[in-house]
């Protein structure tokens, strides 16, 4: 969480090279990091953001060393919160050495540790408004949320089966959502990935499996 909100989203890529870190500020300071390579540069932010200690929520796209070499780093440093990762229950899922041992320290913390195969949201705010009465519970719409889409199970047998699928096909996609805004971040996601999400109600449904 950022110290001082300034009411304002904001969301930093940065120059790691050829690879990936994404920082995401919400309007209430809630820290989100998507990916995670040289430490050293994406500390330097976190502290000049003014980071609380605690990141709500780290997302790992794929277990790939130029997606996560710094999160090690990272967790050593800040309390995470929630943690999104591909399934570990395939072989590529499971990753190097360095990236097993990210897992357990991640559990070690007590992180929230989501293996996600399909569609989930999340919400980084108190985004549910409670009525008077007997009406509903509702989601605030001018909430920010995050849409959150890792590779089925049906499409990893069928690449499988096809003798195509590799890591990068576990990348797990996030849409960032806050009133008008939209922003997708892909992870290496492969065409197989994106085809299975063309189309609005796909993000939710995953009807095609």
């Amino acid at each position: 969480m950022i110290n001082m909100p300034d009411g304002c989203l904001h969301v930093y890529m940065l120059n790691v090279g050829q690879a990936d870190t994404t920082v995401i500020v919400t309007p209430n300071g809630t820290v989100i990091v998507i990916d995670a390579v040289k430490p050293d540069k994406l500390i330097q932010l976190l502290t000049d953001l003014g980071i609380d200690g605690a990141i709500e929520h780290l997302i790992i796209t794929h277990p790939h060393d130029d997606h996560f070499s710094g999160c090690n780093r990272l967790v050593q440093t800040y309390q995470v919160e929630e943690a999104t990762v591909p399934p570990i229950w395939h072989d590529f899922g499971m990753g190097p050495p360095t990236y097993r041992s990210l897992m357990a320290r991640l559990a070690d913390q007590g992180t929230n540790i989501v293996f996600l195969a399909g569609y989930s949201r999340w919400y980084p705010e108190n985004a549910l408004i409670t009525p008077t009465g007997d009406a509903d519970p509702q989601i605030d719409p001018d909430a920010p949320f995050l849409e959150l889409l890792g590779p089925t199970n049906g499409l990893v047998s069928r690449l499988e089966t096809a003798k195509v699928f590799e890591t990068n096909h576990l990348s797990i996609m996030t849409r960032f959502t806050w009133k008008d805004f939209r922003m997708i971040f892909a992870g290496d996601a492969q065409m197989e990935n994106w085809s299975c999400f063309d189309d609005e109600d796909s993000w939710r449904t995953n009807a095609r499996f």
